[in-house]
């Protein structure tokens, strides 16, 4: 039978022109597949506005402010939102000499995303691309970059330690791929994992060669070649115009070689070979695989989950002002805070590089 790697399988699935996940479908809100942080409260970009506008400060020219992954445009409707209020407020000229861009590759969320920012689009510039490369040909300034949640999208293959050796990890299956995508529910029992040897040399570059060599046999060791690119062309582009990069995401620093290759089913998560066929499918995020990246190209980054990030801007005295002027809403204000700083907070990380 056919087998693919993991991360080839999972890009037909989410990707294809004809019928991928992110292609065709809208996959975000409190009915949907996931939720994320700027769904749960307003809040979250709010504050992370206030951060933006400190950082602008820090340049005497014209920026460019760009979210790549944008979901419903939820974000970039609350970032817009509050720093139009605060210049009006502290008479800040921030969106007026600031252009505007959102990279999406689904131009189904596209369409959600204008109608989100259409009153902001009658008297700003916003400009949408399809895809990293295209946006930066289109640039000439420093970037202010956002996204939340856009890199945990990018495919993983996995490794797995055997006794002889680290192997790749395929998905076997029945038939075409195009005849699974059209019968999603009736064919998650004809895929499996299977394991080929395979060319360890990428292996020992990232772990090293003592990390690589004491994994335990069953280790799990994952690694996105796509988010690898990625990064390099963000770490190229920030060197080339200067600015920051801000990238919100749920990771880890520290390798336990545990397998969280996962799919998000009406916000549920399920089985890869159960659910991959019908929902979000995710996996952590390698941060210190992305650290090393940021210094191979001399730049300066930071890390730190988002809870810190959130309580060291105000996240708290934002609330309680918003209990002030809402009173009747506490008791939900209060819960999207939980959500925003308690335990996912200490799974989100925000990795943010700069020159």
């Amino acid at each position: 039978m056919p087998a693919l790697s993991i991360a080839d399988f999972t890009e037909f699935l989410l990707f294809n022109s004809q019928n991928g996940y992110y292609i065709t479908q809208n996959p975000i809100g409190k009915n949907a597949d996931f939720i994320t942080a700027p769904e749960i409260s307003q809040l979250f970009g709010e504050t992370l506005a206030v951060y933006l506008l400190h950082l602008a400060n820090n340049y005497n020219e014209p920026l460019t402010l760009v979210e790549m992954g944008a979901g419903r445009g939820t974000l970039f409707f609350d970032l817009l939102n509050t720093i139009n209020k605060l210049s009006n407020k502290f008479n800040i000229n921030f969106l007026a000499q600031t252009k505007l861009a959102i990279i999406e590759s689904s131009p189904a969320l596209q369409k959600v995303q204008q109608q989100k920012l259409a009153n902001f689009s009658r008297y700003l510039d916003i400009k949408w691309y399809q895809d990293f490369k295209d946006f930066i040909a289109n640039n000439d300034r420093p970037i202010l970059f956002v996204s939340n949640e856009l890199l945990d999208c990018f495919a993983i293959n996995q490794f797995v330690k055997t006794a002889e050796g680290w192997q790749l990890r395929l998905v076997e299956f029945d038939g075409k791929l195009a005849e699974l995508q059209k019968s999603p529910h009736n064919l998650t029992n004809d895929l499996k994992f299977i394991l080929q040897p395979t060319n360890q040399k990428l292996i020992f570059d990232i772990l090293g060669d003592n990390l690589a060599n004491s994994a335990p046999i069953g280790a799990v060791f994952e690694h996105s070649a796509s988010m690898s690119n990625f990064f390099q062309q963000l770490c190229l582009a920030i060197k080339a115009f200067g600015g920051v990069a801000i990238n919100i995401d749920y990771g880890y620093c520290n390798y336990d070689f545990s397998n969280s290759l996962q799919v998000i089913v009406k916000q549920q998560k399920v089985p890869f070979l159960k659910g991959c066929l019908q929902g979000d499918i995710t996996a952590l995020v390698d941060f210190n695989h992305l650290g090393n990246i940021a210094k191979a190209n001399q730049l300066e980054f930071s890390l730190i989950n988002k809870a810190k990030f959130l309580l060291d801007l105000g996240i708290i005295q934002r609330a309680q002002y918003l209990l002030t002027t809402n009173p009747q809403q506490a008791s939900n204000i209060a819960k999207d805070v939980d959500r925003l700083i308690g335990d996912m907070g200490n799974l989100f990380k925000v990795m943010i590089i700069w020159r």
